[in-house]
């Protein structure tokens, strides 16, 4: 039920986020850090270095990991950071369940 509930909340939230995001002029839900990572997988799918940004200052693997949001929708990040949010979590729960 926890793991339903936990799924249901992320989904609303990449979707509330999502409203926030383009129709507020004035605040923004998702973090700046989401934008950097996006840009850079941007560069990475173009055959370029991540660190091509000016500001990318974070492991290679997270422009990698939001190489999605270049070849599928630009939400596909948000989703995939949730999915491995989910199953950590229940990688913790296991180690509770013991």
């Amino acid at each position: 039920m926890f793991f339903i509930i936990a799924v249901f909340v992320r989904i609303v939230m990449i979707c509330v986020a999502h409203i926030v995001d383009t129709h507020s002029t004035t605040n923004k839900y998702t973090d700046t850090d989401y934008d950097v990572f996006s840009d850079a997988a941007h560069h990475v799918a173009a055959g370029n270095s991540p660190y091509a940004r000016h500001t990318y200052r974070y492991t290679p693997l997270a422009a990698y990991v939001c190489l999605p949001n270049v070849w599928v929708h630009p939400l596909s990040g948000k989703v995939i950071f949730c999915i491995c949010d989910i199953v950590l979590g229940l990688i913790y729960w296991s180690f509770v369940d013991l």
